[in-house]
């Protein structure tokens, strides 16, 4: 959960450009958080369900293009495989 919460740590694997921000919406802890991640070209909603008994449960990333683009505009400019990759480093950041 620190990955998440600590801005130091989150970097490490979510480095976000100057004029994004990412806005917690809602956490209980240690069982689930939701953010808000977006950067004026799309946001990107992200929930994670921890299970008690150690692994995630669920996680589940929206992304939702801002207007005028759409999202098959996103992929095209790469942004899937760009979230696939933070995803990938995070999990290699909790994950021993």
């Amino acid at each position: 959960m620190r990955h998440w919460l600590e801005p130091k740590l989150r970097e490490r694997w979510l480095p976000l450009p100057p004029n994004a921000r990412m806005v917690l919406l809602a956490q209980v802890v240690p069982a689930s958080i939701r953010a808000h991640v977006t950067d004026g070209i799309h946001s990107a909603g992200i929930e994670l369900l921890l299970s008690d008994d150690g692994p995630i449960t669920l996680l589940q990333l929206t992304i939702t293009p801002h207007e005028p683009l759409t999202r098959a505009m996103l992929i095209d400019a790469g942004y899937a495989d760009r979230w696939e990759e933070l995803l990938y480093a995070l999990a290699d950041v909790v994950i021993p």
